[in-house]
Order: C-alpha cells, then structure tokens, then sequence
C-alpha cells in the first residue's frame, strides 16, 4: 500500500470512525451526553449555573427523549435535559425561564417508567414557580408603580437653576 494510501486510510480511521461510533445506526440519536453528563453531576453537587449551562447545551444538541443514557459508569438516567435544566433555573431564581422549560419537558407531556420522583418534582416546582412569579408581578407593581414614567409626555426641560425651597419661580425678583 503507498504512503499516500495509508494516509488516506488514517485520515478515514480518525475521521469518520468517531463521528459514526457518536451517533445511533437507528435514529441518529446519540450514544453519548457528554454536556448532559456534566450537567447531571453539577445538579448532583446542587451547582445550579453549571448544571443549567450543560443541560442548556445538552437540549440544544439533543431534545428530551427520556431514554436512558450513562450518565457514570453503570448508572442509566433518563434523558431529561430540560427537567434538569428546569429545576436548576428554579433554584437560581429564574422562574419564569424554568416554567417554560418545565412545560416543555417530556415528563409534563407523558409518564415515563422510573421517573415518578422526578415527575413529582415537575409538578411541585412548577406550581412553586407560578406562585412566585404571581407574588413578584403583584410586588412589582407595589413597589415599582412610584417610578412609573407616562412616556408620551416629553419630558421636563429645567432650564433655570436651583431655587431657594420657599421662592416660587414667579417670586424671582
């Protein structure tokens, strides 16, 4: 075989033989979850912006199936990036943000066999979550209305300088 041959035939081995071991001959799903991997052991050690960055990356490359995946090295998880991602926004306070990825997760949406805890959880988070964001719209409005602007009124041009507290601007004389 020429050396050119062999070169080529490594290019091939290095190339190709990875990208066709990473995927599923079936679906084109995945074998591995390396970000969702990551993602699950920052939720483990309750490093919510870590897990919240991986399971952002993990949905982006895969969506939810709820099949399992490795996640150690004989431990078998659902595949659930946007439940893990759910819960790790809901404890960074982003409540609005997990809602919306707890209604988009697979386990809102169908009972999936081994997940009861992790359903049970959605279901609590997500009711924790409207209330909260009940509580900060109805707060916000409290505390916030005194600042509120009328934007279609142009704003007040101060042309003269300060006053003394008891003159009135007619009374400058």
């Amino acid at each position: 075989m020429s050396k050119r041959a062999q070169l080529l035939l490594c290019i091939f081995w290095l190339v190709m033989v990875p990208v066709a071991s990473a995927v599923s001959a079936q679906d084109g799903r995945p074998k591995r979850f390396p970000d969702f991997m990551e993602g699950y052991r920052a939720y483990e050690n309750d490093n919510w912006q870590r897990a919240a960055d991986f399971m952002w990356k993990a949905c982006i490359i895969w969506d939810e199936d709820g099949r399992n995946v490795i996640v150690y090295a004989d431990q078998p998880e659902p595949y659930l990036p946007r439940y893990y991602l759910g819960v790790a926004l809901f404890n960074l306070g982003c409540y609005r943000e997990a809602l919306h990825h707890f209604e988009k997760s697979l386990l809102n949406q169908q009972t999936i066999r081994g997940t009861e805890k992790q359903a049970d959880n959605l279901r609590s988070l997500k009711q924790k979550c409207k209330e909260f964001l009940e509580y900060e719209e109805e707060n916000a409005e409290v505390n916030c209305s005194k600042w509120l602007i009328d934007t279609e009124e142009e704003p007040a041009v101060i042309t003269e300088g300060p006053r003394e507290p008891d003159q009135s601007p007619d009374d400058t004389h």
